[in-house]
């Protein structure tokens, strides 16, 4: 069996692979729940050493929301401040770093009409994107252009929106 990944993508360029995640072949099935996962987490303000890998609660989807179990994640300034201690999540958000991801649906909560167990999605987000899951209101949910694959579609939410928008 393949050893799973999550590769951090910045601005769709594939970046820094991190691997190693042991759970994620155990959540492989959709609709898999575990009670743990592993995030990078920030246990204190610092470089690129303050970003810690530890075993957290896998978070359930509240009415609206989906999880996505990440294949990628977009790097984006607010991580690297968040990183730096420049940056607070919002009111209510997580303290682990990630604005946007891609992936695949694993749980659909109550509410949620337009999208399914195994969706390839990719999604905007207040944070947790450096986690093996992630919970997001299905608004923030996009469906994956053709011709785009998973790791590039991580960059899709944030970083060639904001690309766009002061380019074009």
């Amino acid at each position: 069996m393949r050893t799973p990944r999550i590769t951090l993508s910045a601005g769709g360029a594939r970046g820094a692979e991190v691997q190693g995640w042991g759970a994620l072949e155990a959540a492989a099935a959709p609709g898999r729940t575990l009670e743990h996962m592993k995030a990078i987490t920030i246990p204190e303000a610092g470089g690129p050493e303050a970003l810690v890998l530890q075993e957290v609660d896998t978070p359930e989807p509240q009415v609206g929301e989906v999880r996505i179990k990440v294949v990628a994640a977009g790097v984006n300034r607010a991580d690297t401040l968040q990183r730096e201690g420049h940056y607070n999540p919002p009111p209510g958000g997580t303290a682990i770093p990630g604005l946007e991801v891609s992936g695949v649906i694993d749980a659909v909560a109550d509410g949620v009409t337009e999208w399914v167990v195994g969706d390839e999605v990719c999604a905007l987000l207040v944070g947790g994107g450096y986690a093996e899951q992630v919970t997001v209101p299905s608004g923030q949910v996009l469906t994956i252009p053709s011709g785009v694959d998973l790791i590039d579609a991580a960059g899709l939410p944030e970083v060639v929106s904001t690309v766009w928008s002061n380019v074009f």
